[in-house]
């Protein structure tokens, strides 16, 4: 199946800003299939993958959707976490 192109870059860049923005580890709030927030911890930059922005996140497996990931309060307050849980 061919890649809409526009679609990738779009999604490329999201992560280029994303990444730019928040280095990782990042305390995050992940936002999954029910709607039920989860504090966690970023363990990747951000990445495109068949035309969507993902993230690898403590807690679960492959790819998380950059749509369904924010930082937390104290990170958009305080900048990039050093607390990261080793």
């Amino acid at each position: 199946m061919k890649r809409d192109a526009t679609r990738v870059k779009q999604a490329q860049q999201k992560c280029d800003n994303w990444n730019k923005k928040y280095p990782y580890p990042l305390k995050v709030i992940l936002t999954d299939d029910d709607g039920v927030e989860h504090e966690t911890w970023t363990r990747s930059e951000a990445w495109e993958l068949c035309g969507s922005p993902v993230i690898l996140v403590e807690g679960k497996s492959g790819g998380y959707l950059l749509d369904r990931i924010k930082p937390t309060p104290e990170e958009v307050t305080n900048g990039s976490a050093y607390g990261w849980p080793l």
